[in-house]
């Protein structure tokens, strides 16, 4: 119920500015709609994934896959302008995410069949972050393309969550309260902020400083949360850290 509530909130922002902002071009409505679906898909593999698999050995995984994909789709399709200091930048960004998944090793390879789930989600992280920096840049009004997905998400979310809970739906959301507002507050300006820096940042770089948020988590929980500073963390830390110095050079 949370991440309906996060998608009301979202959604009703949107909705709240559409009539304001003026609309967008007509090449990024299959954008929009397939961006949508997309992200719906990712939500059923997110899911999946959080329910078969532990946190902390899932989400290197499914955080890290995205920047790779993108990175990826981006030789094969897009023509990106990006240098040399860029592209570094990029890899030990990717690579300061990835090297906690090496903490799972052992994990996967007792439970092989929950990869499957983790680098689902991933795959999709990638794929709707490529449709997303496609239709914000072929929308012309990158503020409507924000409230529409918004909006849009916030319908699909919604259609699942009656279906699912019937009449039980708006007392669960009540429930949440604050929290729920608060969550959708962040999500908008979390999400909001990366479609921004799409319209003329490379994807893949937007994809890669997104994700490096769980090595961040990893630094915050080593600082305040006094975890255990085993090397791996370090490495993580030390790698993100020097691949945004690139991205300034």
């Amino acid at each position: 119920m949370m991440m309906m509530s996060m998608h009301t909130v979202t959604g009703l922002l949107g909705l709240g500015l559409i009539p304001f902002i003026g609309p967008v071009e007509e090449a990024a409505w299959p954008m929009l709609l397939i961006s949508t679906v997309v992200h719906g898909v990712y939500y059923v593999f997110l899911t999946f994934s959080y329910r078969n698999v532990e946190l902390g050995q899932a989400y290197p995984i499914l955080r890290g896959t995205g920047p790779m994909v993108v990175f990826l789709a981006s030789l094969i399709f897009f023509n990106e302008s990006v240098s040399g200091f860029q592209l570094l930048a990029f890899f030990l960004i990717a690579g300061g995410i990835f090297s906690l998944s090496l903490r799972s090793f052992s994990y996967f390879q007792q439970k092989p069949a929950t990869i499957f789930y983790a680098l689902g989600t991933g795959v999709f992280i990638g794929i709707y972050s490529l449709i997303d920096g496609v239709g914000v840049r072929n929308s012309g009004n990158v503020l409507g393309y924000i409230c529409w997905l918004f909006f849009l998400e916030m319908l699909m979310v919604q259609a699942y969550a009656f279906y699912c809970y019937r009449g039980d739906t708006i007392p669960r959301l009540i429930k949440l309260g604050w929290s729920g507002v608060w969550a959708g507050l962040l999500a908008a300006y979390a999400y909001g902020s990366v479609l921004w820096a799409m319209e003329s940042t490379p994807i893949m770089l937007v994809a890669a400083l997104r994700e490096s948020s769980v090595v961040m988590a990893s630094v915050l929980g080593i600082l305040i949360l006094k975890e255990s500073k085993d090397l791996i963390k370090v490495l993580a830390a030390v790698l993100v850290t020097l691949g945004i110095i690139f991205l300034k050079a």
